[in-house]
């Protein structure tokens, strides 16, 4: 089975990880990188939100991921893999949903877990 993602985050050697990551397995595929949070949603809104998995910063530039969920209520409709050098309780208790998170910097072998982990789900 092919799964779909798209990549969020301002940080450039970030998002080059993850398509790295993502291109050493042979059903990821990575459908764009985005480095603005409207960027990234306008494209998954213009997709219909046809997407297996959205790797989110949880701080671009000076926008909160995390806000714009609560705004936009986005969350429900996709599953979300929060990047962060932050600790995940900084976020959990937010009332967003998402299917996991990936603390920075993000090793291989997690990457790869979590997303054995989503195939599995």
């Amino acid at each position: 089975m092919e799964l779909k993602c798209v990549i969020i985050d301002d940080e450039p050697r970030a998002s080059l990880i993850l398509v790295n990551f993502a291109n050493r397995l042979n059903d990821l595929i990575v459908l764009d990188t985005f480095d603005t949070l409207k960027g990234g949603f306008d494209y998954l809104k213009s997709i219909n939100y046809e997407v297996d998995i959205v790797f989110l910063d949880v701080q671009l530039n000076k926008e909160s991921s995390i806000e714009h969920l609560l705004k936009t209520g986005e969350d429900k409709m996709l599953n979300i893999v929060f990047t962060s050098a932050y600790r995940a309780s900084l976020f959990q208790d937010k009332n967003v949903q998402y299917f996991d998170w990936l603390e920075k910097p993000i090793p291989y072998r997690k990457f790869e877990e979590l997303i054995n982990n989503f195939r599995n789900k």
